[in-house]
Formats: C-alpha cells, structure tokens, sequence
C-alpha cells in the first residue's frame, strides 16, 4: 500500500512538473513575441525622426532567432510525443515501424460490440462492459473456486512424475534477492516500452535507481517472503487489436494484450531469469522453445535429419 502511495505521489509531482514547464514555454514564447513587437514598433519611431536603425534590427534578428528556436524546441517535444504514440499504439508495442504499417482499423475506435444476447450495443460505457463481461468468462476456468479444488489440484500432480530440484538448486531460487541482481535485471528490462496503469516508464527507475534502491529492495524482499504484493501488480491496462478478416462486432475478433507495469515486470524479470539457470534440468530436452540454450531451429534440423535418414533406408530396401 505505501508503495502504491508513492508511485501515485511521483505520478502527481511528474504531471505537475510538466504542467507548469509547458506554462513556462508559454510564457517565454509570449515575452518573446511582446518584446519583438516593441522592438518593430520602434523602427517606425526611429525612421520617423531619421534616427540609426541599425542597433534596434540587430536586435530584431536576434529576437526572431530566439523565437524561431524556442517554436522548435516545442516541435521536438511533440515529435517526441508523436514517437511515444507509435510505442503505445503499433500492433508490436515498442516497434515504430509496426504502427507506421499497421492498418488503420487496428486503432480506431471500437463504436459498436455485439453482448451475450446478440444485440448490438454503442457508446464507451456498454462497449467496455460487454469486454469486461466476455473477458471475465473467458479467463475464468470452470469450478476454479470450487470446495475440492486443492484435492484436485494435489490428486493431477500426483499422477504425475515430475523431475525435482537439488537442494543447491531450490536453494538458488529461495536466496534472498540482492543489490546485483536488482541493477542486472533493471539494466536488462528494454526502455521505451508502453506503461502500465500507473503511467510510470521503467526509464523513471533507471534515472532515480539510487534514490530509490532501498525502498526497491525492501519491496522485492517482502514480496519472496511471501507478503501481499502492492495492489497496482494485479492491474493491467489492456488494449485490443482486431484480428484479420474478423467481425469487429465479436468480442473474440480482438486480440487482447495486458499492459503491465514497470515495477511488476522488473520484479518478474528477476525471478525469471533465476529459473532460467534451472529450467533446463526441469524439462524434457524434446522442449526447445523458450528454453535458454536451445532453440526451435534445433528440432527443425533433427526433422530435416530423420527426413533424409528415411530416404536413404527406404532406397535400400528398392
């Protein structure tokens, strides 16, 4: 709960911030354009009473520049928007070149969705209901809360022969989490990624990493122990695309894709890449995808190696 209370802190002050930047281009800008005017409103006067000019338009030219220059600083800025809009809303989030391709359905607007009835609905409020609705039922497996759901859970395991851990190896994954390792999968997490529900970019972690190093550490040593993750963890935003050739009156045309935050992620990125160095022991070496150290492209070749065997032993025996 503090945690979340600070990210909505460092949100606020971050949104203040630039607000009153922005008010202050703008007020540069009008002082700027005031003082041009002055100056203009000058020659007229000087010209008038056959006075030297000259001073006064090398003032003129210098204040155009600094007008000139102060209007591209904004154009950067919103180009840099722009940018961070082809992060948000490309079809691959984080590939500009994705949204620069991607067809113009994929980011318009959902005006209309069929519900469970099969009528049709509009406006923003009925659109996100049905969603909430079709999604709620379909990532809800059937009797997930049900009274004998743990002896279930315990008799499927059972039956099952499953390879163990060494104790070295549970060992490595229970260790308390640590400094380097923090930095490492920071450092490892891509920036310019879409932002989660608290609109806090992982670049913000990387600029302020020691001023918050501590209160990180302590949160992500809480979280092993077994304490309840912070709240804003369990949220996602999520965006739909629409899938190609499909009605964009069916929920399921969309495909959905969850927005994560950037802290949840980090936390993730470091257990994940612990389970990395022990995976391999975990699964059957027939799995090659997304398995550190083995690729798809592996089995394609054995397939291609059994093929050619074939061949051969079938021309023997003709």
């Amino acid at each position: 709960m503090l945690w979340d209370a600070l990210k909505a802190a460092i949100r606020g002050e971050t949104l203040s911030y630039a607000l009153r930047r922005k008010k202050q281009r703008h007020l540069v800008i009008s002082a700027a354009q005031i003082e041009l005017a002055s100056l203009e409103s000058q020659i007229v006067g000087l010209e008038r009473n056959n006075a030297p000019i000259q001073d006064t338009l090398d003032k003129i030219a210098v204040m155009k520049a600094k007008i000139i220059q102060l209007y591209l600083e904004q154009d950067i800025i919103k180009a840099q928007i722009r940018t961070q809009e082809c992060y948000e809303f490309s079809e691959r989030v984080g590939k500009v070149l994705a949204y620069k391709t991607r067809q113009k359905a994929a980011r318009s607007a959902i005006l209309a969705i069929k519900d469970r009835m099969g009528q049709i609905v509009y406006g923003d409020t009925s659109v996100l209901q049905v969603f909430k609705e079709y999604y709620s039922i379909l990532y809800q497996p059937e009797n997930l809360f049900s009274d004998d759901r743990d002896e279930r859970i315990a008799q499927y395991l059972s039956d099952m022969s499953c390879p163990k851990l060494s104790q070295d190896e549970g060992c490595q994954l229970t260790a308390p989490i640590e400094l380097d390792e923090i930095i490492s999968a920071l450092t490892a997490l891509s920036n310019g990624k879409a932002t989660g529900s608290d609109m806090i970019p992982i670049e913000f972690f990387k600029t302020f990493f020691e001023e918050l190093k501590d209160d990180i550490l302590a949160l992500f040593t809480s979280v092993q122990a077994g304490e309840r993750v912070p709240g804003s963890w369990l949220e996602a935003n999520i965006i739909t695309f629409l899938k190609k050739e499909k009605n964009p009156l069916l929920p399921g045309s969309y495909r959905p894709i969850s927005l994560l935050n950037a802290d949840a992620k980090w936390c993730a990125k470091i257990l994940a890449v612990r389970l990395s160095r022990v995976i391999g022991g975990l699964v059957s070496p027939w799995q090659h995808g997304f398995i550190p150290g083995r690729g798809t492209t592996d089995h394609v070749r054995r397939v291609i190696t059994m093929l050619d065997a074939s061949q051969v032993m079938a021309g023997r025996w003709h």
